[in-house]
């Protein structure tokens, strides 16, 4: 028998292991966007809601009164300074001064003269008769005429000569004061008398003036600054 012979069988050479790459994710490719160029916006334009005339914007007009309310208004004024005329005379009549009045504008005041043969008593003493009448033209007249419209009333030169007195007054206090460096307290006038006083006295240095009280009593009181 024919002896066979196990031949050694050759060995199998080692298999290296296979790396295996991770894969990575796929990303599709994004094609880029064609870029805008911004450009800047119109400005809007606002349809304007005023009118024009003629291509040219409308001017606000002015209130024009009309010549009927003016002639209107004027024989209203007139008459307003009739009834305080009437009045006057009234009251004068009565108080035993038998009196005529008339009237004259001069800016926003309103001047009634009064003739009469009794003008002392008219007057009263230092002014206190014909400076209550006053204020009593004033406040009529104001219920017939609301605009800012002063009364003075005047018999004679009394107002001329009146208005010489306050002056001296204003340089005689002026003198004590500056004189004394004290202040100085004048007797009750009225409003357009202390008017007067402040405006001679307010011209010179050193000087003060400011009113207190309550009319019919309201007074000027005069003091020193340095």
């Amino acid at each position: 028998n024919e002896k066979t012979t196990n031949a050694p069988k050759p060995k199998a050479k080692p298999v290296a292991p296979k790396t295996v790459e991770p894969t990575r994710p796929s990303v599709e490719k994004v094609k880029p966007q064609p870029t805008v160029k911004k450009t800047e916006a119109e400005p809007k334009v606002e349809k304007s809601t005023k009118k024009t005339v003629e291509g040219g914007p409308i001017q606000p007009t002015e209130k024009v009164e009309s010549e009927s309310n003016l002639k209107k208004r004027t024989e209203t004024n007139k008459e307003a300074r009739l009834i305080v005329v009437r009045y006057l005379e009234d009251v004068l009549e009565s108080y035993g001064a038998e009196a005529k009045v008339t009237y004259k504008e001069s800016g926003n005041q309103v001047i009634f003269n009064i003739v009469t043969n009794k003008s002392g008593l008219v007057i009263g003493k230092h002014g206190k008769i014909i400076n209550a009448l006053q204020t009593l033209a004033q406040i009529l007249l104001h219920r017939h005429d609301r605009r800012r419209v002063s009364v003075i009333l005047n018999v004679g030169d009394y107002r001329d000569r009146r208005s010489n007195i306050l002056d001296q007054i204003a340089e005689r206090t002026a003198d004590q004061v500056l004189q004394t460096k004290q202040a100085v307290i004048l007797d009750p006038l009225p409003a357009y008398e202390r008017k007067q006083i402040h405006a001679y006295l307010s011209r010179l240095d050193h000087i003060k003036t400011h009113s207190e009280g309550k009319d019919p009593n309201r007074y000027l009181v005069v003091e020193y600054v340095n």
